[in-house]
This record gives C-alpha cells, sequence and structure tokens, in this order.
C-alpha cells in the first residue's frame, strides 16, 4: 500500500483505520470527511505526506502518534484542538500549521517530536496540556499568545534548544516541573502578575538563569523568585529591553568603556530581547562618534526577526587607535515599538602607554657604597 485516497463518501475515518500499515506513503483525504478517529494513522512509520480538508472538525488521540517518516502538515481550519498524543514521535516533524481557531494543546499531544524547530500558537488557545512538548529537543522558538491562561505539568520538559521565552500577561497557572531539563535557558520574561505556579519550574537552567519581570507585576520576589535569581525591567514601555551581563539597562543610559592604553581594542556584548507579543526586527544604529579614538558596532544578529521571547547578541567596541577621548551614541529600536527606543551614551579614552624604569642597583667604585638608579 503506497497511497491511499479516502473517498468524500466516507464521512469519518474509524479508529485505527490505518493503524500500522508501515507501508503507507501518501494519504489523501476527500473533502466532506469531518473526523478522523484515535489512531487511525497510529504507528505509519512511511507516511511522509497527508493533505486533510478543511471539512475536517475532529482529529482524535493518537491519530499520528508514531508516523516517523512525517516532516509537515497542515491541520484545517475548523479544527479547535490538538488532542492528547496526537502527534507523539513524530520524530521527523520539522514543521506544523496550526488552526486560527485553535485553543487548546491536548496533554502529550507532540511529545517527542525531537525535529519541531519553531511554532508559534494562534492567539485563540488559552491552554497548553501537561508534556504537551516534551523531549522536543531541537526547539529553539515558541510563541506563546497573550490569551493563554495555562500552562500544564511538564510541558516545555527537556526542551533544551531553548534559550529564552516569554509567558504572556494572562497566564495565571503553570504547572509542575513546566521548563524542567531546559538546561539552555538563559532568561524567562513574565508579562504580567506571578502566576500561581507549581514547584521546580526551572530546576535545570544554568546558574545565571534569570526571571524578568515588569516593574508594576505583583506577586514576585526580589532578588530571587522560585529559587532562581529575578530582576525587574527598570523601563517597561516598550516590548524589548537591552541587558548587559544580564542587567537590564535604562532606556537612557550611559555605557563607559573607561581609560585604556593606545593601541587596545575593548569589545562588550550587548543582548537585545523580544518581550513583546510578535516577531519584530531590530535596529542598531551608531552615530556622533568623536575624537581620535573610535566606536565599532557588529549587529550582524539583527539580520532577521526575532520572535517573542528571543535574544540577539550585538557587540559594541572600543578602538583606541590615537589619544584622547571618545563619544558617540547607540541608539536601538523595535519595530514594533514605535517612538520607543534604548539610547545608550558611549564614552571612551585612549592613554599613551606608560613607560616603567626598573630599578637597579650598581655596584659604585668606592668601597661599602652602592648607587641606586
Amino acid at each position: 500500500m503506497g497511497a491511499v485516497t479516502i473517498p468524500a463518501s466516507v464521512i469519518s475515518i474509524g479508529k485505527g483505520a490505518f493503524s500500522d500499515c508501515a507501508g503507507l506513503v501518501h494519504a489523501i483525504i476527500s473533502d466532506g470527511v469531518t473526523s478522523i478517529g484515535d489512531s487511525a494513522f497510529r504507528g505509519c512509520s512511511s507516511l511522509d505526506a497527508i493533505i486533510i480538508p478543511a471539512s475536517v472538525t475532529s482529529i482524535g488521540e493518537e491519530a499520528f502518534r508514531g508516523c516517523t517518516a512525517l516532516t509537515g502538515i497542515t491541520l484545517p481550519p475548523g479544527l479547535t484542538s490538538v488532542n492528547h498524543t496526537t502527534f507523539m514521535g513524530c520524530t521527523a516533524l520539522t514543521g506544523i500549521t496550526l488552526p486560527a481557531g485553535l485553543t487548546s494543546i491536548g496533554e502529550s499531544a507532540f511529545v517527542g517530536c525531537t525535529a519541531l524547530t519553531a511554532i508559534a500558537l494562534p492567539p485563540g488557545v488559552t491552554s497548553i496540556g501537561g508534556s504537551a512538548f516534551t523531549f522536543c529537543t531541537a526547539l529553539t522558538v515558541i510563541t506563546l499568545p497573550s490569551g493563554l491562561t495555562s500552562i500544564g505539568d511538564f510541558a516545555f520538559d527537556t526542551c533544551t534548544g531553548l534559550t529564552g521565552i516569554t509567558i504572556p500577561a494572562g497566564v495565571t497557572s503553570i504547572g509542575y516541573g513546566v521548563f524542567m531539563g531546559c538546561r539552555n535557558l538563559v532568561n524567562a520574561v513574565f508579562l504580567g502578575n506571578a502566576p500561581a505556579a507549581g514547584s521546580l519550574l526551572f530546576p535545570d537552567a544554568p546558574r545565571f538563569f534569570t526571571f524578568i519581570a515588569k516593574s508594576e507585576s505583583t506577586g514576585f520576589t526580589f532578588p530571587n523568585w522560585q529559587g532562581n535569581r529575578s530582576l525587574r525591567m527598570e523601563d517597561s514601555r516598550g516590548p524589548f529591553m537591552v541587558l548587559r551581563d544580564n542587567t537590564i539597562l535604562k532606556r537612557e543610559a550611559t555605557f563607559d568603556f573607561g581609560s585604556h592604553a593606545a593601541g587596545a581594542t575593548v569589545s562588550r556584548p550587548l543582548a537585545i530581547m523580544n518581550t513583546g507579543d510578535a516577531s519584530q526586527t531590530f535596529t542598531a544604529t551608531l552615530s556622533g562618534d568623536a575624537g581620535a579614538p573610535a566606536f565599532m558596532l557588529n549587529a550582524a544578529s539583527l539580520s532577521g526577526p526575532l520572535a517573542p521571547g528571543a535574544s540577539a547578541l550585538i557587540t559594541v567596541s572600543f578602538l583606541s587607535t590615537g589619544t584622547g577621548s571618545s563619544t558617540a551614541l547607540l541608539e536601538i529600536a523595535g519595530s514594533t515599538s514605535g517612538p520607543v527606543a534604548t539610547r545608550l551614551s558611549l564614552a571612551g579614552a585612549a592613554v599613551a602607554p606608560v613607560t616603567h624604569v626598573r630599578s637597579a642597583y650598581l655596584k659604585s667604585s668606592s668601597p661599602g657604597r652602592e648607587d641606586h638608579f
């Protein structure tokens, strides 16, 4: 069985209809079919493509579990939920298109989808079930919608590709161990008040992991919350922030490189984090450089958009090519931030190298006397 076409005369694909059909490669479901039953295509290990029509409004539990050759799928517009273990173990799945009307992600829906790199949940999704994305080890970007209210236990357990996450303001409940095993997570940005949270939210995050909350948020404790370092946003007027050494910079700040010997180059990294609810592009502009020493900017990482919660590193360098002082202005802005920008006044000085003369004792020609030079 290489391919199968399910005719329009069929209203429902029954439970386990094609379960463990290892030779099935392609499947076309005709318009008119309204439901796909539990385990309908479970274990179809060669299935690499399936077309699901708009008429389908229900997909059962484990419907595509273990379809290890499936690389992508588009879910129909009438679907409102991804059920329990629907795509569990789909290890080749790199992308999925979710319908705008989706409201929930079921428990273990995408467990073990180890090739899934990014997913954007539609704005209507209000809940993510327990273990929904557990062991999605390649997942680097997940966009959580503003309407989300709850995240279940272990929802992102062992998502080792995640480096940042933004929790929308509407989230009021986060379960136990949601980010357990996320050992590369650098920060978590909370856009609202502290949710009711289970324990061991981030037990495996690196030592420099930081919670970041808006200045007006309530329920957080500083400088630690849930056993991890926590920071307040100095200024939350815009949907992004700039960090230096994991410290949030104010919108108007001075960035002093200090004094350095002529000929030295000193570089400092800055992290730009998108704390908004939508992807946006960023620009970093260096202007007003004055003086013999010069500043240089490397902002190549800003060539593409940043998803909510994602960060990019830029580097500012002070090149002490002569002697004297130098100033410049670094302005960072986001595409959805309106007039809000971060403006950093740069300063640095280059000084002539100091020549050190070592003292020495020389023997005098006169007995019992030494001359000190």
